[in-house]
């Protein structure tokens, strides 16, 4: 893949989806960034949470 730029920034395109200490599909302009925080990028389309 290519890579992305922020979209919306406000939570609305869901596009910016990562995952946050092994939480997935978290929208990142959405969230603080914290000390210590393990983000990694999402590939492919999102995943339900169950």
């Amino acid at each position: 893949g290519k890579p992305r730029a922020p979209y919306c920034m406000m939570g609305v395109c869901f596009e910016c989806l990562v995952e946050i200490d092994g939480v997935p599909n978290c929208q990142s302009c959405r969230v603080s960034v914290k000390e210590g925080m393990q983000i990694c990028r999402q590939q492919g389309a999102a995943k339900a949470i169950s």
